[in-house]
C-alpha cells in the first residue's frame, strides 16, 4: 500500500480545527438562512438591548409626564364636624368638587353644603336652611400665574423631556446602525479572505500530487516535495488565521442578530451574500446642502434645542414669580326647604384678592439662571453643528482616499495574479524554479491580503459618511423607522 501524501495529514488537522469551531458555534442558535445585512439590521433594532433600554426610558419619561399631568385631574375635598358639648350642638357637613384647567390658571368648582343645631352669631355664616346650600363658580388669574405656573411649567419641561427620550433613542439606534453595518463587513470579508487563502492551498495541494507523480517517475527531485510541503503548511495557517478572524467577527456579529427572544444568534454564511453597492450618486450633492440638511435631523442637536426650550420655561416660570397676585373669584349660591328667610333666594358673588411683592430677588435669580442656561446652550449648539460639519467633511476625505487605497490594492492583486501566473508557465516549461514560483504566489497571497482590507477600510469609511450624513437608507434601515418610531 502507497504511503499517504505528506500533505494530507495537515489537512485533516485543518479540518479538525474547523469542526471544533463548528462545534462550538452549536452552543448557540444558528440563523436559518444565509444573514444579510437587511436582517441584521431589523435584528438590531429591534433587539439589541441598548435600543430596549432607551425605549424603557421613553415609557418612564411618559410615565412621568402621565403623573405630572395629575395635577389637573378632578378632585372631591369634603369636611365635616360638629360641637361635641357646650351650649351650642351645630354640626356641618361641606363637600365641593374641583377641576382645575390649563390656561388662565382657572378652577371650576360645584359644592354642597348643610348645616344642622344652633351656631354661635360670629358662625352665622355656617348656617343654611334644610335641604342645604348648593354653589358654583370658577376662579382665574389675572396676573401672577394666569399664563404660566409651577403647575403648567412642570408639565411642560416634562412632555418636553419625553421628546428628548425619543431624540436619545434615535441617536442609540444610529450608533447600532453604523456598528452593526461594520461588523457584518468585517465577517464578510473574513469570509472572503478565507476563500482566496483557500484558493491559494488548493493550488499547492494540486501542485503537490503531481510533483509527487514526478518524482516517482524519476523527473523532479524530491526536495521540490519538500518545498511544496512547506507552502502548503504557510497557507495552512493563513486559512487558519483566517478562521480565527470569521470566528471573531461572528461573535461581534452575534451581538447584533438577535433570535425572537433577544438572544445572540450565529450567522450563516453563503457565497451569494455581498454588502450593498456603493451609489456614487450619493456623492453629487455638495457637501453644504448635506451639511445644512443633516443639522435638522442630528439628535444631539435636537436634544440640546429641547433642552433650550426647556429653560425658556423656567425663565418663564420665574418671571412670573415677580408679578402681583390679582385672582377673581365668581361664584354662586342658593339654599334650598325651610328655614331662615335671610338665607332664601340666590347670591352672586364677585372677589378679588390681591398680593404684590415687595422684592423679586427670588424671580431675578432664576429667571437669571435660566437664561444663562439658555445662552450655555446656544453655544454648545453652536459646537454642536461645527462637529457635524467636520464630522461629514472628515468622512469624505476618508472615503475619497480610501476609495483610492482600494483601488490601487485591486491592481497590485491584479498585477502580482498576472505575475503568478506568468511564473507558473515559466515554471511548467522548465525556465523557472519553485522558489520563484512559490515566491510569487506569496505575493499574490499578500496582495489578496491588502485587497481585503482596503475594501474594509472603504466599507468602514463609508459606514462613518453614511452615519454622519444621516444616510439611513444607505446603513440598510428605514428613516421613519430609526427617527419617527419613537412618536408611537
Amino acid at each position: 500500500m502507497s504511503a499517504a501524501p505528506r500533505w494530507q495529514p495537515a489537512c485533516l488537522g485543518l479540518l479538525l480545527l474547523f469542526a471544533t469551531a463548528a462545534a462550538a458555534a452549536q452552543e448557540r442558535a444558528i440563523s436559518a438562512t444565509p444573514t444579510d445585512l437587511s436582517a441584521v439590521v431589523a435584528s438590531s433594532l429591534r433587539h439589541f438591548p441598548l435600543v430596549l433600554a432607551a425605549e424603557a426610558d421613553i415609557a418612564r419619561q411618559r410615565g412621568t409626564a402621565l403623573a405630572t399631568e395629575g395635577v389637573f385631574d378632578p378632585r372631591v375635598e369634603g369636611a365635616v364636624g360638629g360641637r361635641t358639648s357646650g351650649f351650642y350642638d351645630g354640626r356641618q357637613l361641606d363637600t365641593q368638587l374641583e377641576q382645575l384647567l390649563p390656561f388662565f390658571n382657572t378652577k371650576v368648582f360645584a359644592g354642597y353644603r348643610i348645616a344642622d343645631g344652633s351656631f354661635p352669631s360670629y358662625q352665622g355664616s355656617d348656617l343654611t336652611r334644610d335641604n342645604g346650600e348648593a354653589r358654583m363658580g370658577f376662579a382665574i388669574s389675572l396676573l401672577r400665574n394666569r399664563d404660566i405656573d409651577d403647575r403648567r411649567a412642570a408639565v411642560a419641561t416634562t412632555d418636553l423631556q419625553v421628546m428628548v427620550e425619543r431624540q436619545q433613542l434615535a441617536a442609540e439606534r444610529l450608533k447600532v446602525l453604523r456598528s452593526a453595518y461594520v461588523a457584518y463587513a468585517r465577517w464578510l470579508l473574513a469570509h472572503r479572505l478565507q476563500e482566496a487563502y483557500q484558493e491559494l492551498l488548493d493550488l499547492a495541494v494540486q501542485r503537490g500530487v503531481g510533483l509527487e507523480t514526478s518524482v516517482a517517475a524519476g523527473n523532479a527531485a524530491a526536495i521540490l516535495l519538500v518545498e511544496n510541503q512547506q507552502s502548503i503548511v504557510q497557507r495552512q495557517g493563513l486559512i487558519v488565521d483566517a478562521q480565527r478572524q470569521i470566528d471573531v467577527a461572528a461573535e461581534q456579529l452575534a451581538l447584533y442578530l438577535r433570535d425572537d427572544a433577544g438572544q445572540p444568534m450565529t450567522p450563516f454564511y453563503d457565497l451569494a451574500l455581498a454588502l450593498p453597492a456603493e451609489d456614487p450618486a450619493l456623492f453629487t450633492t455638495p457637501v453644504g446642502r448635506v451639511i445644512d440638511a443633516v443639522l435638522e435631523l442630528r439628535p444631539e442637536i435636537a436634544i440640546a434645542r429641547v433642552a433650550q426650550q426647556q429653560a425658556r420655561i423656567r425663565k418663564q416660570a420665574a418671571l412670573n414669580l415677580a408679578k402681583p397676585q390679582l385672582d377673581l373669584r365668581v361664584y354662586t349660591t342658593r339654599d334650598f326647604g325651610a328655614g331662615a328667610r335671610n338665607l332664601a333666594g340666590t347670591d352672586n358673588v364677585v372677589d378679588l384678592s390681591v398680593s404684590i411683592p415687595l422684592r423679586t430677588r427670588e424671580a431675578t435669580g432664576k429667571a437669571t439662571a435660566a437664561q444663562a442656561e439658555v445662552d450655555g446652550l446656544e453655544h454648545r449648539i453652536q459646537l454642536l453643528e461645527d462637529q457635524v460639519s467636520l464630522d461629514i467633511r472628515s468622512a469624505l476625505v476618508n472615503l475619497e482616499a480610501t476609495r483610492q487605497l482600494e483601488a490601487f490594492a485591486i491592481s497590485e492583486l491584479d498585477l502580482s495574479t498576472q505575475l503568478a501566473a506568468a511564473e507558473q508557465q515559466r515554471f511548467d516549461a522548465g525556465q523557472s524554479d519553485f522558489f520563484l514560483l512559490n515566491q510569487r504566489e506569496r505575493q499574490m497571497g499578500e496582495a489578496l491580503l491588502k485587497r481585503w482590507q482596503a475594501y474594509l477600510i472603504h466599507q468602514i469609511a463609508l459606514a462613518d459618511y453614511y452615519a454622519a450624513s444621516m444616510d439611513l437608507q444607505a446603513l440598510g434601515a428605514d428613516a421613519d423607522t430609526v427617527l419617527l418610531d419613537p412618536l408611537r
